[in-house]
């Protein structure tokens, strides 16, 4: 009897377990969300978070997704965080178009994608960035290495361009850099034409703020990236799903909350030239995916 109670037990868990990644998968109804606007400037308002969103799901290499970013011909490329694999996705299906590499097969912690014309850039989890040109499906790419003054305690993560000051910039998910940044975490500007790293942050978000709003203690960005329409930046935090919307000076906007049955572990951030925007979860043992926010253009 002893043995057939295991038995049971083990089949019952194994049913449970299951479920819980077909429920997740299958997307149930939504949570309402938690929204704080604090000014009318803001275009996190435009999107339902808590309404219509469609799903796409992504193959098993990108199980593992970390970033993802648009081309200017509005294509759609994503990364996982181990090797030097970018992929081409199809943002109607998720299915994968190409997959192309960095010469030589790097192995890295890569937490970052951006497009600046045709040059991609990765960046790595220690603030090294890795800057190439596009290849065709199952070729080699060479690169090259740019080291910043930012290190594997700052634990980038994050990458995007701005278009207005032609720099891309880095979150930092841990230490911003200095002790009187201790209460924040830092974005930081690295400039295209100098290649050089700002000597202070060029945003700075209170670790606190938004402890009420979210179901985590502190806010850790995962992905930034600037709205195409507005010009204002996304941040997005993984660990409490939180996205915060920031103006081009730093200035808080609006902070949202995401579903937790949606988003397991939110780790990219890309929007289409008409400000859809698209947010890519690991698979957190569920299978990787993206789901898509219509833009409100009210």
């Amino acid at each position: 009897m002893k043995r057939d109670n295991r038995v049971t037990m083990t089949i019952v868990g194994t049913v449970a377990a299951v479920a819980a990644v077909v429920g997740w998968l299958l997307t149930p109804e939504p949570t309402p969300m938690k929204i704080e606007q604090y000014s009318e400037a803001s275009e996190l308002r435009r999107y339902d978070l808590a309404g219509d969103a469609e799903t796409l799901k992504l193959d098993g290499p990108l199980n593992e997704i970390s970033g993802i970013a648009f081309d200017d011909e509005g294509r759609l490329f994503g990364h996982n965080d181990e090797k030097g694999d970018v992929y081409q996705i199809d943002p109607k299906t998720g299915d994968v178009l190409k997959r192309f590499s960095l010469e030589g097969k790097v192995r890295e912690d890569f937490e970052g994608i951006a497009l600046v014309g045709e040059t991609f850039f990765l960046v790595a989890s220690d603030g090294t960035l890795y800057a190439f040109e596009d290849a065709s499906d199952g070729e080699e790419t060479p690169y090259r290495k740019i080291k910043t003054p930012l290190k594997n305690d700052n634990d980038v993560e994050g990458l995007c361009y701005d278009l207005a000051t032609e720099s891309l910039l880095v979150a930092c998910k841990e230490d911003p850099g200095d002790k009187d940044y201790d209460d924040f975490r830092a974005v930081y500007s690295f400039s295209l034409a100098d290649e050089a790293l700002g000597e202070k942050p060029r945003f700075l978000i209170e670790r606190k703020r938004f402890e009420k709003l979210s179901d985590y203690d502190e806010f850790k960005p995962s992905a930034i990236e600037r709205h195409p329409i507005g010009g204002t930046f996304f941040v997005l935090g993984g660990k409490g799903r939180v996205v915060v919307e920031l103006s081009p000076e730093g200035e808080v906007l609006a902070a949202a909350t995401l579903d937790p049955k949606r988003h397991r572990q939110p780790e990219g951030l890309a929007f289409a030239i008409d400000g859809t925007m698209y947010i890519a979860d690991e698979s957190a043992g569920a299978g990787g995916r993206i789901t898509v926010y219509p833009f409100r253009n009210e």
